[in-house]
């Protein structure tokens, strides 16, 4: 993403698109052009056209390291949601996760539940916000 709009979540039992939240507008992947606070309303009527990266909250996400065995690369999610699976109360449906490769066949993984962000995204989509990426905070790196 060239230029998209960084946005940190409060904690999703709180959240609703008149939430107020941190924002930086963040061009060619390290230029903080502007930040600030605002709605996630005013936010998508004055940001509709960039992309969203919704940052979700450390308490609403569960992070944790996994190891799987040597397995293909286009192989590596299957086993990541095989072994997440086991890990989960609810079928993997109900969350969203994600994971990013670390030595020795581990991987740093985090997952939240999906009904609370779909609500979101519904409601940003109403407003004209089509491109919308999420991120834990506990993978980011910015």
């Amino acid at each position: 993403m060239r230029t998209h709009l960084q946005i940190l979540l409060p904690e999703l039992e709180h959240l609703t698109i008149e939430s107020e939240v941190t924002f930086a507008l963040i061009y060619k992947r390290e230029h903080i052009t502007r930040q600030g606070n605002a709605t996630l309303r005013q936010l998508a009527q004055q940001f509709a056209t960039v992309p969203f990266l919704l940052m979700v909250h450390t308490l609403d996400t569960v992070h944790t390291t996994i190891r799987i065995p040597p397995v293909k690369k286009a192989q590596q999610a299957m086993a990541i949601q095989s072994r997440l699976q086991q890990m989960l109360l609810a079928p993997l449906q109900q969350h969203l996760f994600c994971y990013e490769p670390l030595p020795d066949h581990a991987f740093s993984v985090a997952w939240t539940e999906r009904a609370p962000l779909q609500t979101l995204l519904h409601s940003l989509h109403t407003l004209g916000v089509n491109r919308v990426l999420m991120q834990p905070i506990c993978l980011s790196k910015t």
